[in-house]
């Protein structure tokens, strides 16, 4: 079997709260469900960059790279580094083969209030783009982000969805599961209410909008359940809303499609493409009206043919894909 070595800087884990209880912080959960799809054809072991807790780890992972050159043993066959920034602090070491999939932001940059590239965003994506030219392989979400690197093969393999977890299952059973006991339509929004480029502002104002005239839908901020609730989430909803200025390649659009939930995103990321043309799916503008009326055609859709539409993307075919990245990687 393969010996891989995942380097990467986001990956799910635990934080102290201010009264000293364990709150998980569900960043990287693509990352670790990517690594565990391969556990049946790699040995894998995960070197975690928890820069969220002290950047200083950020400098210990430079040092535990370069001292992978003087290892009289050789431990792996391949370095998988996960975001740009570990794909550059991996590539310091020369011994193995380098193997980075680049996300999105270290890509496509940091937007700000504006707009515009962040300073901090700018200066990822320049580190991402040098780590991509001294690689070995790289693999891109999307094909936007493709297009932006060059000269190094770069594969566009996009985050695989776990079909075993996110399944289809009875609403009933679902908002049984969770206590909910509303019998108002759902809208299911995932991502983090106090990041601004996820606009939950936006999700609100379409809320109220689509409840102007009788209180027919409630809105469900989910962004830090624990990740085994999220399928029972989706079945208990009605709708997925998406409403970001910005994305790379979006997992919860996936997953809700493994779960036959209708969607309702704007043009971001490469949700068009995912839901291409599963009906009950809609692609919508920035603007609440709009937004607002696509809701109520999704919530009284009922269930999509998502699943099937995206066989393509099940873990396990995903995981194929990378397992042949790294062969060719290894013997380039």
């Amino acid at each position: 079997m393969l010996k891989v070595l995942h380097i990467t800087n986001t990956y799910p884990h635990f934080k102290l709260s201010g009264d000293n209880e364990k709150k998980l912080v569900p960043e990287g959960f693509y990352v670790h469900s990517q690594i565990k799809s391969l556990d049946t054809s790699a040995i894998n072991q995960v070197y975690f960059i928890n820069g969220y807790y002290d950047k200083l780890n950020y400098f210990r992972a430079v040092f535990f790279v370069l001292m992978l050159n003087f290892s009289n043993k050789r431990k792996y066959d391949v370095i998988h580094a996960h975001y740009g920034i570990s794909g550059f602090i991996a590539r310091l070491q020369i011994r193995y083969k380098l193997v980075i999939s680049f996300c999105g932001s270290d890509v496509l940059g940091t937007p700000t209030m504006s707009g515009s590239s962040s300073i901090i965003g700018k200066l990822v994506v320049l580190m991402s783009k040098v780590a991509h030219r001294f690689s070995n392989c790289s693999i891109a979400k999307t094909k936007e982000m493709a297009t932006i690197l060059r000269g190094v093969p770069c594969k566009v393999v996009p985050n695989g969805v776990d079909f075993q977890k996110f399944k289809p299952i009875s609403k009933q059973m679902a908002r049984s599961k969770l206590g909910l006991k509303t019998k108002k339509k759902i809208i299911l929004f995932l991502g983090n209410k106090e990041s601004i480029r996820k606009r939950y502002d936006l999700a609100e104002s379409a809320l109220k909008h689509l409840n102007r005239d009788s209180p027919k839908a409630i809105l469900i901020a989910g962004y830090g359940s624990q990740h085994s609730t999220i399928p029972y989430l989706m079945n208990a909803s009605d709708s997925l809303l998406v409403t970001s200025d910005w994305e790379g390649s979006i997992n919860v659009v996936k997953e809700a499609m493994a779960c036959n939930l209708p969607i309702v995103s704007v043009d971001v990321g490469d949700v068009r493409e995912v839901i291409g043309e599963t009906a009950g799916c809609y692609v919508c503008q920035r603007d609440v009206s709009d937004i607002s009326q696509k809701l109520g055609y999704s919530i009284n859709f009922g269930k999509t043919k998502g699943r099937e539409n995206i066989s393509h993307l099940n873990s396990k075919v995903i995981s194929e894909k990378i397992l042949e990245i790294y062969k060719k990687a290894i013997t380039c």
